[in-house]
């Protein structure tokens, strides 16, 4: 609100994990087991109130689940306790388990969004394991221009950018890296932006770090 959006660039899911020799070979056998166990599934997060975070608390909230949650500072600690089975599993972004996932380190049970991803077409998505999501919480990148700057320029950092983001190098990079590019213009940046925060907030409400007024 207190921006002038310019595009959304980037939509990023999230992955359930576990390691590749968990008991769990599904995810519909690790949410039956939570759900006969509540708070005994311990699930790895990089930060509390990160995407990843409220991403599995969606999923919770949905499915009456309640998990363990256990919160590192960034994605690579979270991963060396999945394989060192000092987690349960984990919630990463899917392109963060790409390395690890080839080296057949870890298995993805679920991809948290609508659609399968490019570079792990044998990962269903939630609602193919069992569990339909419509309204994923997505990690994501944008742009931006603080407010004051002139609609003229605006138009001009709108068009500039599109073109950024058309460009062919770009998009090879950012497919080799596991970035599902995600094109938006500033009014679609901006329902997508509400979609997340009505998906959010209870999410969030669930883990005690939003209070509704």
């Amino acid at each position: 609100r207190d921006y002038y959006l310019i595009q959304l660039v980037n939509q990023s899911p999230a992955a359930i994990s576990v390691a590749a020799d968990s008991k769990w070979t599904t995810l519909k056998q690790l949410m039956d087991y939570a759900k006969a166990n509540p708070g005994i599934v311990t699930v790895g997060h990089s930060g509390a109130g990160g995407g990843w975070h409220p991403a599995i608390a969606s999923i919770a909230v949905k499915n009456d689940l309640k998990f363990n949650y256990v919160p590192f500072d960034v994605a690579a600690p979270t991963r060396t306790a999945l394989i060192g089975q000092h987690i349960d599993c984990a919630t990463t972004g899917i392109d963060e388990m790409l390395q690890m996932c080839q080296a057949g380190k870890v298995r993805i049970l679920a991809v948290n969004n609508t659609t399968r991803h490019a570079l792990f077409p044998d990962v269903p998505t939630m609602e193919e394991a069992g569990f339909p999501n419509p309204n994923p919480i997505l990690d994501w990148r944008g742009l931006a221009a603080p407010k004051g700057v002139s609609q003229d320029n605006m138009k001009i950092l709108v068009k500039g950018f599109k073109q950024c983001f058309d460009d062919p190098e770009f998009r090879a990079l950012a497919d080799k890296l596991g970035l599902p590019l995600v094109y938006e213009d500033p009014q679609g940046f901006q329902k997508f932006l509400q979609g997340m925060e009505e998906t959010l907030v209870p999410a969030l409400t669930s883990v005690n770090l939003y209070k509704p007024m």
